[in-house]
């Protein structure tokens, strides 16, 4: 069975899931550079396993040698002008009003 938490430390959400008699945990959410192979940052790995332990007794000891993998990809979003930052970008598509008119709708179309 897997766990969703949709309130971290930061307001973002994670995810755990069991996989191979081991555990899947997951995402973050941290603006990047274009790269044909993106790397997972040192700094997200730490966010995701500091969230771990919030689930585990305290007697419990997660290290960052524990983590066997990491994976990073790039999502593309649309940054809507009303956003304050990456969390609260939409996920699926904004219609913006520009001041001369102009509307434009952009983003990801889902069948």
């Amino acid at each position: 069975m897997g766990l969703l938490d949709p309130a971290t430390s930061d307001g973002r959400v994670i995810f755990f899931l069991p996989w191979e008699k081991m555990t899947i945990a997951g995402t973050t959410d941290t603006p990047t550079d274009i790269t044909a192979h993106p790397i997972p940052r040192e700094e997200d790995i730490n966010f995701i396993l500091n969230e771990v332990r919030n689930y585990l007794s305290p007697d419990v000891e997660v290290r960052r040698g524990d983590v066997l993998a990491a994976w990073s990809g790039i999502r593309p979003l649309v940054t809507d002008p009303n956003s304050k930052d990456t969390q609260s970008i939409c996920r699926n598509h904004i219609v913006n009003v520009s001041d001369s008119g102009l509307v434009t709708i952009a983003g990801q179309y889902l069948l």
